[in-house]
């Protein structure tokens, strides 16, 4: 079977290039290979789902800012009912002395890129938020807005949707292999046994990612980290963020924990809102 594009990977990442490729025009046979095709272990799935503007490179900014877009106008692109539960919360990124130049640094990039991002000293940080212990803690960056979380799994599901109608082949099975020729993939192998020659092949396999990139003799450079939920599998490479509740500790009796030092009381949490808060030990916590 020949497509013009084989996409590996059909979750948030590949479920969205795909979308945006029937969008531009692209009229080519299009294959999504998906080994969960419930998504059940998926990073989109288990994730924080959360989206941010402070990076330190444009291009991030701007990937977000359209993302942003998108979320603002659901209704027009995929109907009415489209919701995702976005809530527009800001993130909060602290840095002690030692980190403060590169805070600084992202933050003239967020700026240039036009983000709402506010860089404020220890003493304003205690004015806005008087729960954080600002120990060790020389400044931080907080969204005042284009920054929050939502339901990954519905912004997923929109997609999804919406592709039924764009002539897109969606294949169960797990890549098992890549074809190449010369300086070329040609194809991809399946465990089902089928073979899939491929125009262009799009690795969109998130965590697994550098696995798929190996199997063309491709090593991808670093490592990638996800934040991920506390009930997830630890990985060697992947930062663990652990989502606590103050809502759900309070009716189950118990004292909300997390791991980071700014963990607010349950009545701090409820009277100001928490924003995701990520330390410069390079823990961070969500509420």
């Amino acid at each position: 079977m020949h497509y013009d594009i084989v996409i590996i990977g059909g979750a948030i990442v590949g479920s969205s290039v795909t979308y945006y490729l029937r969008e531009e025009g692209f009229s080519g046979s299009i294959a999504v290979v998906e080994r969960d095709p419930q998504f059940s272990h998926a990073a989109t799935t288990l994730s924080c789902a959360s989206i941010r503007q402070q990076f330190s490179i444009p291009e991030n900014i701007r990937l977000s800012q359209f993302t942003l877009k998108l979320f603002r106008r659901l209704g027009e692109e995929f109907g009415a009912d489209a919701d995702i539960g976005f809530r527009e919360g800001g993130y909060l990124i602290l840095a002690g002395e030692n980190g403060l130049p590169i805070l600084r640094a992202n933050h003239e990039a967020q700026m240039a890129e036009g983000a709402d991002i506010l860089l404020e000293d220890a003493e304003a940080l205690v004015r806005r938020f008087p729960w954080l212990s600002v120990e060790g803690i020389s400044a931080g960056a907080y969204g005042r807005s284009g920054e929050g979380w939502f339901d990954a799994h519905a912004m997923l599901m929109l997609f999804r949707k919406a592709l039924r109608t764009k002539n897109v082949d969606f294949i169960t099975a797990s890549v098992t292999g890549i074809e190449r020729l010369g300086g070329r993939v040609t194809g991809v192998f399946l465990d089902n046994g089928e073979r899939l020659e491929a125009g262009t092949v799009v690795n969109a396999a998130g965590p697994n990612a550098g696995k798929v990139a190996a199997m063309a003799g491709l090593a991808l450079p670093g490592s990638r980290a996800s934040a991920t939920s506390s009930s997830s599998r630890r990985a060697k490479n992947m930062r663990t963020c652990r989502c606590w509740s103050t809502r759900a500790a309070s009716m189950s009796g118990r004292r909300a924990r997390s791991t980071s030092p700014a963990a607010p009381s349950r009545k701090r949490a409820k009277d100001r809102p928490t924003p995701p808060t990520s330390t410069p030990t390079g823990r961070c916590s969500k509420r």
